[in-house]
């Protein structure tokens, strides 16, 4: 629409105006591997831009989100749903989206208000969604599942959850450490029994 075409430009001229593109990482074809942020960092390149709405030419810096990346589901009602395995749309796809949210996340309804009224009126499937141990529990089994590290970890109202404790749980006891799947599953098994 004539709208977005409008929002793209602003947006543009705002990294422009910013002196963002020298930071910008370029992934010039999607089956290539992506590199670690490490090596970005180390040639000055560690900012990403997603898109989900291809308007026409993409820059080269703007990255197709549908081409890039691959996710769990996003339509779980509730925290039965929420546990049950994970899987990709499109396992060939290098970066893995392990969304963690429910749909009435999704709605607006953040995680506090949820959890306040799940207690408040005994409905244990919405209780504590994105706390730990169950947030933890439940971002390890779905590495387990799809077998590979999650690239993104995708919440609702990230304020009220413990996403940066799940993506540091997730990045010493894996990434830095490069451990293979075997060891950080045991290192994963005793820091989340620690999280409860």
């Amino acid at each position: 629409t004539e709208e977005q075409i409008m929002l793209r430009a602003q947006l543009h001229r705002a990294v422009q105006k910013a002196q963002l593109l020298p930071h910008l990482y370029v992934q010039r074809n999607a089956s290539h591997d992506w590199p670690t942020l490490h090596t970005m960092i180390s040639h000055g390149t560690r900012l990403v831009f997603f898109t989900d709405r291809a308007l026409g030419n993409l820059s080269a810096w703007e990255n197709d989100q549908w081409r890039h990346t691959s996710q769990t589901t996003f339509e779980a009602s509730d925290i039965e749903e929420l546990a049950k395995k994970c899987s990709l749309w499109d396992p060939s796809v290098k970066l893995a989206v392990v969304n963690h949210f429910t749909v009435l996340g999704a709605l607006g309804v953040n995680a506090a208000s949820t959890a306040f009224l799940a207690n408040f009126l005994r409905i244990k499937f919405f209780a504590n969604v994105n706390r730990n141990p169950f947030f933890a529990k439940r971002v390890v089994s779905c590495a387990q599942d799809i077998s590979r590290f999650p690239s993104f970890i995708a919440v609702d109202f990230w304020e009220s959850s413990d996403v940066l404790q799940v993506v540091n749980l997730l990045n010493c006891n894996f990434y830095f450490g490069n451990a293979s799947w075997d060891a950080a599953n045991a290192n994963w098994t005793a820091k989340i029994l620690d999280l409860a």
